[in-house]
């Protein structure tokens, strides 16, 4: 046990929690014995952790429901890490910087958005990983012809720590609308 935590401080894992697994899986073959107190550090510091980086990643979450309402592309694109990803219905994904701000800059002139944004879920998976299920219900306003309509999305966040904080890694989302509405079938 004491060579395993030795090779963790060594390494900076036991700061981090980076490959804490791992080792776990490693000293239940090696080390029979001594698996419940690794067991045990390895899920003291899952939950020491979860509590702060809820807090975070909530932020990041709500600072995103604000880009929307006010259509803010900058706002959007800052909240997504460098490789980031949205994957939008019936569009092609758009990944990186520069897809990401094409993306949001044609969503932002195409519709206006009046949404309650609930957080359903928040999981850390890791010390650098989350995801997060959300809806947003509300209205959808086409801007061209100004016609309104219901506006209820399911929503998946996959969260990654990039520099020390939480941004969005990949983000999906799809219609909750019933898929015929007022005799017209939706896609």
């Amino acid at each position: 046990m004491a060579d395993i935590l030795s090779f963790l401080k060594r390494t900076g894992r036991d700061q981090k929690g980076t490959g804490v697994l791992f080792w776990v899986l490693s000293a239940i073959r090696v080390r029979k014995r001594e698996t419940r107190y690794i067991l045990g550090f390895y899920f003291e510091f899952i939950f020491a952790m979860s509590s702060s980086e809820t807090e975070s990643i909530t932020a990041v979450l709500h600072a995103y429901g604000a880009a929307l309402k006010s259509r803010n592309v900058e706002e959007a694109v800052a909240l997504y890490t460098s490789d980031g990803v949205i994957m939008p219905p019936h569009f092609t994904a758009a990944a990186g910087t520069t897809a990401l701000r094409e993306s949001y800059t044609r969503i932002f002139s195409s519709i206006q958005l009046v949404i309650k944004f609930s957080i359903d879920e928040i999981i850390v998976m890791s010390p650098e990983w989350a995801f997060a299920r959300t809806t947003a219900e509300g209205t959808k306003t086409m801007l061209a012809t100004q016609e309104s309509e219901e506006h209820a999305n399911q929503e998946l966040f996959i969260m990654k720590k990039e520099h020390g904080s939480w941004k969005i890694a990949r983000y999906a989302f799809s219609t909750m609308k019933p898929l015929i509405q007022n005799g017209i079938r939706r896609s």
